[in-house]
């Protein structure tokens, strides 16, 4: 089993492993078996996400950031009990129970939480971890985080099927999917030039990692309208300075978990991989917001028309413009 990742903000738990572990999970088994959890009646594990099953008492625990806004978004927060360390948005979200990185999660703070209903990300793991928590008795439903495309508001309307609130949903993903069909057409309308794009997502060994093709970076820069120089990249790749120079970027994205790192954006900026772009002579090193431009949830149409008025500045800062 991986190694424990802490809580933060929240009551000491004890965690356990090896021999112990097991005798967690098979105890956790038995309660929920009997329906005593914390005093509460345990919800029997449900197929689909259009389960009707009544779930007003859920213990919910959400496993990806973009999936916590969701859940405030459609006022259900009342239900959540606990998050990982990527739901930053909202504020409130930090104050709750955190089980650690969602791509490398450990049961023993997940059951010790006693959630009925896990809402997890599909790049949520590892898949063994889940298996084990879905085998101690809890609900755990598994919702697409990457399927790239005008598809956030179908997103929005998969949780809230789950959760009940479908009017609340399908509100919301109008919203977006609104939101999404305007920048479409304004970025399609802009008679700018397409600038040329980087998004880096981190920095150390004398080499960069920039985004390319399938990533939420790669996205982003093209629906702004913008053209990722590293796009035929697959994935996130590292890359020399040397090749960064080459590649002269008229503009950098840098996000901003990178520069909490790095030590802020100045330092980060006399980089001589950075200092010898066209971007970084043009001061053109742009921080976006890790959770609303990274996330893919219900802010990021906004951060991508941000992002858009940047790149092509006859295109409006709302949509309602």
């Amino acid at each position: 089993m991986s190694s424990l990742i802490s809580l933060a903000k929240t009551r000491p738990v004890r965690l356990f492993s090896g021999w112990s572990t097991s005798c967690l999970l098979t105890a956790a088994t038995l309660l929920f078996s009997f329906g005593v959890v914390h005093g509460s009646v345990a919800q029997a594990p449900a197929a689909s996400l259009d389960s009707g099953a009544e779930i007003q008492s859920e213990r919910i625990l959400s496993l990806g950031g973009a999936l916590t806004e969701i859940v405030y978004a459609l006022n259900a927060q009342d239900q959540l009990i606990g998050v990982d360390m990527t739901s930053q948005y909202p504020a409130a979200a930090r104050e709750l129970p955190d089980v650690g990185y969602f791509r490398r999660l450990s049961a023993e703070p997940i059951v010790a939480l006693s959630p009925t209903l896990v809402l997890a990300s599909d790049q949520a793991g590892p898949p063994e971890v889940l298996e084990q928590i879905a085998g101690a008795g809890i609900r755990v439903v598994h919702v697409p985080e990457l399927k790239l495309g005008a598809d956030i508001g179908e997103k929005v309307r998969q949780v809230a099927g789950v959760l009940d609130r479908k009017a609340e949903g399908d509100v919301l993903a109008a919203d977006i999917d609104q939101q999404m069909s305007t920048l479409l057409r304004d970025v399609a309308a802009a008679t700018s030039a397409k600038p040329r794009v980087v998004s880096l997502m981190s920095m150390g060994n004398g080499a960069f990692q920039a985004a390319g093709q399938h990533t939420i970076a790669n996205h982003l820069i093209e629906l702004a309208g913008g053209e990722n120089v590293f796009a035929e990249m697959e994935g996130y790749k590292p890359i020399a300075q040397e090749a960064m120079i080459a590649a002269a970027p008229d503009i950098i994205l840098v996000p901003s978990h990178l520069l909490d790192r790095t030590g802020g954006l100045s330092g980060f900026k006399e980089n001589p991989g950075i200092a010898q772009t066209p971007a970084g002579k043009t001061d053109k090193v742009l921080v976006v917001d890790s959770g609303s431009s990274l996330g893919y949830g219900p802010r990021f149409p906004q951060a991508a028309r941000n992002l858009a008025h940047i790149f092509h500045p006859e295109i409006p800062e709302n949509s309602a413009e």
